[in-house]
């Protein structure tokens, strides 16, 4: 946090996130350094998908997407699951396309990430991917900068 006389700003991993205030009672808000509708912070359990798609910024809707979460996304009847696979190693990869979230169609692959938090527990991440992937394999491949007949690691780090 940044506290001064006159002004309070939190921050996360080098990057506005939650509120900031002065004392003129001016209050914004940030999602990792974009700043949001105040009740995407302070509600973010009242935040639809369909409301996040028409915010007129793309990154606010990007960031919307964050904070209403996968299982929100996943059962809008705005996404389209386009294919679905395990990798390797077991761990469910899916290629879904949500319309209007940028200009261009946009697809995104889930990968779990292969290293465990200090929990225990597995993040969730979504890459972005050309409108041309057309499975799991080819779209996880594109990241790597290789074709999928190509992408096949042994281990993960």
């Amino acid at each position: 946090a940044y506290i001064s006389p006159t002004r309070v700003m939190w921050y996360r991993n080098g990057k506005q996130h939650g509120l900031d205030a002065d004392k003129f009672g001016s209050i914004l808000y940030y999602y990792e350094g974009v700043r949001i509708p105040p009740h995407f912070f302070t509600k973010p359990e009242t935040v639809t998908l369909k409301e996040v798609l028409q915010h007129a910024n793309s990154e606010v809707r990007y960031v919307g997407m964050k904070v209403i979460g996968l299982e929100t996304i996943m059962s809008s009847k705005e996404t389209r699951i386009i294919h679905k696979d395990e990798d390797q190693f077991g761990r469910e990869r899916i290629l879904f396309q949500i319309p209007k979230v940028f200009e261009e169609p946009t697809l995104y692959v889930k990968v779990v990430n292969s290293t465990p938090e200090p929990d225990g527990t597995y993040k969730n991440y979504f890459l972005c991917v050309p409108p041309t992937m057309k499975t799991c394999q080819q779209a996880v491949a594109w990241t790597n900068y290789l074709t999928a007949d190509k992408y096949h690691p042994s281990q993960e780090s």
